[in-house]
């Protein structure tokens, strides 16, 4: 992440989670050092109940998630991630 909608996530990764495996599903956001190594890792928005299918920053720094639907959720869709709305 580079925007600066969160400038407190410079540098950090942000990974769409689709569940499996024993994972939940939600958003992640990964923490590096200088070496490119993951210090600590964050889990958000696993209340969703949905299969988040990807993750992108926009020009303006807001994070747009792409959701998808299960038999248990209600349909899919896209999340806008902004502190100012």
């Amino acid at each position: 992440y580079r925007g600066d909608e969160f400038p407190e996530w410079d540098g950090n990764i942000l990974v769409a989670a689709m569940a499996g495996g024993g994972l939940s599903r939600g958003l992640v956001r990964l923490t590096l050092d200088d070496d490119g190594n993951v210090t600590s890792e964050e889990r958000m928005f696993e209340e969703v109940g949905q299969r988040f299918r990807d993750v992108a920053e926009g020009p303006d720094g807001r994070i747009w998630v792409l959701t998808e639907s299960s038999p248990m959720a209600g349909p899919g869709g896209i999340l806008v991630l902004s502190k100012n709305e």
